[in-house]
């Protein structure tokens, strides 16, 4: 059987709670062998934006999920120039890691503009897509897109949050607990000296703090 691996991107600007906890959902209610993390080096639509260093992000994940059986954190994106599209990162995952089911998650509001995307024809045959939900009331609109879409799309008599192509490409309708949680949230917090705990594991929050205060020399 080959591997079944879930595809978390993002800036990570920096990693929550909301985004682990994302992971494990993803990981337990889809039957995956693992979930990989991959933060954007160069975000498309968010350049000029406050970021943290690539290598900063890479290391705040890290401290995040060490420990955590099943989640890893995958740089590849910073060993590539130029914006970080999701059709490039699924081609290199398929070339690193060919005859592997790929998983790609993503909040259901974005896939229903998928058409916006870099070459976004292309990526369902790179990948299965598990869709996270916000609300509970996206399920209609995503099989609506689906069908529009992909004609082909048939839903899985076992499983109503569950579609398939012909081509074998399965789309998941994810419910998750919510987490009203943002990076932009955790960096103003940080920025007023106010506490990060229950919003970040605690080692999360020592070294942005230990950033914010000019004292981390080495990322």
């Amino acid at each position: 059987m080959s591997a079944k691996i879930g595809i978390l991107g993002g800036t990570f600007n920096p990693v929550h709670f909301g985004h682990l906890r994302l992971g494990i959902e993803a990981l337990e209610q889809c039957g995956l062998d693992r979930i990989e993390f991959v933060p954007t080096s160069i975000p498309p639509h968010k350049q000029g934006t406050d970021l943290y260093p690539f290598p900063f992000r890479c290391r705040l994940l890290q401290e995040a999920i060490a420990g955590s059986r099943g989640l890893v954190v995958n740089p590849l994106e910073g060993e590539r120039s130029g914006p970080s599209y999701t059709v490039d990162t699924l081609k290199e995952y398929h070339k690193r890691q060919p005859g592997t089911q790929f998983f790609f998650v993503m909040g259901s509001e974005d896939f229903l503009q998928l058409e916006q995307w870099e070459r976004w024809e292309e990526l369902p045959l790179l990948t299965s897509f598990i869709l996270v939900g916000r609300n509970g009331k996206e399920e209609a609109q995503l099989k609506r897109f689906l069908l529009e879409q992909w004609p082909d799309v048939k839903q899985v008599r076992e499983n109503p949050g569950q579609w398939m192509l012909q081509s074998k490409t399965e789309f998941y309708y994810l419910h998750v607990p919510r987490f009203d949680l943002s990076g932009s949230l955790i960096r103003q917090k940080l920025g007023k000296g106010l506490s990060l705990r229950f919003l970040v594991p605690d080692r999360v929050e020592q070294l942005l703090c230990a950033y914010q205060a000019g004292e981390l020399y080495e990322l």
